[in-house]
């Protein structure tokens, strides 16, 4: 993305003007949006929000509690994941074990065939 597109974008949306004419100087003498312009970006829409949401009186969670149940919530998320490795490893060496079988049903049966065309023909 361009910086005239992204500058393109904040100016047709909702923002304050004062937070496009930061965006507008953040911006200012790029050409190409880095990730370190789309940080800064990204920081001063936050910040936005976050007095919109105090000034309308909507409490957010301490950043510490929202880490925590996120901390909680991967660590769950990794936990089920963990499980699910185990029991696909489980399924997996169940078909391998059962392609063994039949492998070796099948070459028992070709054995048989064998053996009973043999047989036929030797009568």
């Amino acid at each position: 993305m361009t910086t005239q597109e992204l500058l393109s974008f904040i100016s047709e949306s909702p923002l304050s003007d004062a937070t496009k004419a930061a965006a507008k100087a953040i911006l200012a003498g790029y050409d190409v949006v880095t990730l370190e312009l789309q940080g800064q970006i990204k920081e001063l829409i936050q910040a936005e929000l976050d007095a919109d949401f105090e000034a309308a009186g909507i409490t957010l969670p301490d950043s510490s509690d929202v880490q925590a149940a996120q901390k909680e919530f991967s660590d769950a998320s990794a936990a089920v994941d963990a499980e699910l490795d185990a029991d696909m490893a489980f399924v997996q060496g169940q078909m391998n074990e059962l392609d063994a079988l039949k492998k070796q049903v099948d070459t028992t049966l070709d054995e048989m065939e064998a053996d009973q065309i043999k047989k036929d023909l030797a009568a």
